[in-house]
């Protein structure tokens, strides 16, 4: 139809030239309306172009919205999403970790794990008891003079997928921790991050967080540096294999989001902190992000398979998921907190009941302005052990893992040597 006004607008502006009249004849008059015409015809067509174009914005805004909100649920395991209500509303909801956390180390029931498991009774004395079991197998972890966790997770979203490989090596001047993200979604959006984080067990964290990891070969890079109370408040926990606590109020107003209060490493210096002065004092498991003991596991499993023994827990996902939950909103830039739906546990461990590999499925509900998103993540982590810095891979080769250097991309924890499906990170 446009077309054909078209048409008729140039036949009338030729009658009407050849015409060539002073007067306002009746073809002045069909050429003038045909004119208003078109020119109502191009403001509409203009209209709807500006619509498309303003649906089209719209559009790649959600999914932009929508890749955030997966990218949060990636790192360190996974970077979460966003649940849309006021800090101060949830603040007792996920900050006051230590109302769950008991005071008794897991030092204190080592004896009796290791008493049961050489009786060979560990499966009927520990089968109410599986989260001590993987205390005590954090415990081997994190007793470990050298001890490396490797991993790698997606997250995915009816919009994007994120991919996350992530990694801690310990060691026994340094603890360092690397995740390296990237999100993939419509229309060719991609998200991608790169963090290192350096604690040489100083009372304070170098980091370097990035967008790829080529950034960190850039000339003159400086780091920012985070206290250890900084840190916990940020990212929720340190990580640092071990390491023990004080409660402390909350105050979101102030940026205190998470009742620990770093106190020492040693545990001897925790044992001299009067438990009458100091009675939350608590070990913080900084092997695992999820804060699983009786309070936060609702079914667990214990039982022994060909290669050792396997944990099964299911969670009281949005309580053990607590100091997840605000890693999630560091990692977000974010005010507010994702909510767990499910979280799904499952863990092998050797004979000795140390730690060899683990699958964590969490599903979680996110919101951020008017898009709701619902993700589902799965992170599989293998676990090393060494008396040095060499450590056996899973074929039975040896593989040197140094902390490396801020500028180093070519390292065996970068190109993620030692986990069993990826031979590089992308």
């Amino acid at each position: 139809m446009f077309y054909e006004g078209n048409q008729t607008v140039e036949s009338s502006s030729v009658e009407t030239n050849q015409e060539n009249t002073s007067e306002l004849t009746d073809t002045d008059i069909n050429s003038e309306v045909v004119n208003q015409e078109e020119t109502s015809t191009k403001k509409k067509r203009s209209k709807k172009k500006k619509d498309k174009k303003s649906k089209e914005t719209t559009s790649r805004k959600t999914i932009i919205i929508s890749v955030t909100v997966a990218l949060l649920c990636g790192a360190g395991g996974a970077f979460g999403g966003m649940f849309f209500y006021t800090l101060t509303n949830h603040v007792e909801e996920f900050v006051n970790v230590s109302t769950n956390t008991s005071t008794v180390t897991i030092q204190e029931k080592v004896p009796r794990i290791e008493t049961s498991l050489s009786k060979g009774s560990i499966l009927t004395d520990f089968s109410a008891r599986a989260y001590d079991i993987l205390a005590y197998a954090c415990y081997k972890q994190f007793s470990s003079p050298y001890a490396l966790t490797i991993g790698r997770s997606v997250a995915s979203s009816s919009m994007s997928t994120t991919t996350v490989s992530s990694a801690t090596l310990s060691t026994p001047s340094t603890v360092f921790n690397q995740n390296i993200s990237d999100t993939q979604a419509a229309m060719g959006i991609s998200v991608k991050t790169a963090y290192r984080f350096y604690d040489k067990k100083d009372g304070k964290i170098e980091s370097y967080e990035k967008q790829v990891k080529e950034d960190w070969q850039a000339s003159g890079i400086t780091p920012s540096y985070y206290t250890y109370d900084e840190y916990i408040q940020s990212y929720g926990k340190l990580n640092k294999g071990v390491y023990y606590c004080d409660d402390r109020e909350v105050d979101a107003s102030k940026g205190i989001i998470v009742s620990d209060k770093y106190l020492t490493d040693d545990l001897d210096v925790y044992n001299a902190y009067s438990a009458s002065e100091h009675p939350k004092k608590h070990q913080v498991n900084g092997v695992l992000i999820y804060n699983i003991q009786s309070s936060t596991v609702k079914a667990s499993t214990f039982k022994a398979n060909e290669n050792g023994y396997e944990l099964i827990f299911d969670l009281n996902a949005n309580k053990a998921a607590a100091y997840y939950r605000v890693q999630m909103k560091k990692t977000g830039g974010l005010s507010t907190l994702p909510t767990f739906n499910s979280s799904h546990l499952e863990f092998q461990l050797d004979k000795d009941l140390g730690l060899v590999s683990s699958v964590f499925k969490d599903t979680y509900h996110g919101k951020m302005s008017i898009i709701d998103v619902d993700l589902s993540m799965s992170l599989t982590q293998y676990y090393y052990r060494s008396d040095t810095s060499t450590f056996t891979s899973y074929d039975g080769s040896k593989v040197q893992v140094d902390v490396p250097q801020v500028s180093d991309i070519n390292d065996p924890i970068t190109k993620m040597t030692l986990y069993k499906d990826v031979e590089e990170t992308k």
